[in-house]
């Protein structure tokens, strides 16, 4: 059996990507409550669509990167298989 890394830059990049993309949808979230709350409500409720956009994106980048593991891990185990018997 062959020894590989579970080390990969696509792993780390998508990860941070998606954490990066949640943290500005909280943001996001906390300032459409400050906007909504000083009566700018249609500033506020453009930055509540801005949260839900950078959790599109978040969730996005976590359905690329498993998308991506599961046709790499399935290469991987293919290679194996071949070259075990």
């Amino acid at each position: 059996m062959k020894a590989t890394s579970d080390f990969s830059w696509t792993k780390i990049l998508c990860m941070f990507g998606a954490g990066l993309a949640l943290f500005f949808a909280f943001v996001n979230g906390g300032s459409a409550g400050i906007l909504i709350k000083a009566g700018n409500g249609f500033n506020g409720f453009g930055s509540i669509a801005s949260a839900l956009g950078w959790v599109v994106v978040a969730v996005g980048l976590y359905k690329y990167y498993q998308k991506w593991d599961a046709a790499r891990t399935g290469a991987d185990k293919a290679n194996s298989k071949t070259t075990e018997k």
